[in-house]
């Protein structure tokens, strides 16, 4: 399949994602969880199909931010805040050690030009802050140090601001947001049977 070279989400001309994400904040519901998303198309879904349990707010790009929006939605008062990005690097991170060995492997490879059998991860290391990696490719040794995923960067504004929140953490590589809410949704309804 050929990637495209277009945007992979088209707005109306003379919309910004920062006009449209402050003006989504009307969307959180006191008192209920919050889901911010990545897109728009699974806010609406959220909002539409499951606004008796949840609400969400997109922010079109899990590098779209302001702190301004933490203290909006603080200020509506949800139940909680579940970020919900992507299990990718930028996103929420990878499900599993395994999977960031491979989602490294294919950054390195696109920064080389490197084809992924010549590049080995010898050592991977997480922290709050970011993330560390050796590898060798084509028997040289190299380093990369990326940023820790943006979810968990907006999980902790969340509780710095006082408000409960957490990742959504996928149970497996390709997983997403309506796998994390059917799973949800169905732990609730066990709770309301008890």
């Amino acid at each position: 399949m050929a990637e495209s070279s277009g945007p992979k989400w088209v707005g109306a001309g003379g919309v910004s994602p920062t006009s449209l994400q402050l003006s989504l904040g009307w969307m959180v519901q006191k008192n209920k969880p919050l889901f911010v998303v990545e897109n728009y198309v699974d806010a609406l879904v959220i909002n539409y199909y499951l606004s008796d349990y949840y609400s969400a707010v997109p922010t079109f790009s899990v590098s779209y931010w302001s702190d301004a929006w933490v203290e909006e939605i603080a200020a509506r008062k949800p139940s909680q805040v579940i970020v919900a990005f992507d299990p990718d690097l930028a996103g929420n991170g990878p499900v599993s050690k395994a999977h960031a060995r491979r989602l490294f492997t294919q950054r390195i490879c696109k920064i080389h030009g490197h084809r992924n059998e010549d590049v080995t991860i010898t050592r991977l290391v997480k922290s709050h802050k970011r993330w560390s990696v050796s590898y060798t490719a084509l028997g040289e040794p190299g380093q990369l140090n990326l940023p820790a995923p943006f979810g968990l960067q907006r999980v902790k504004s969340f509780l710095d601001a006082g408000l409960p929140a957490k990742a959504a953490r996928w149970e497996a590589e390709g997983k997403d947001i309506g796998d994390y809410l059917s799973r949800e949704l169905k732990s609730m309804s066990q709770k309301e049977a008890a």
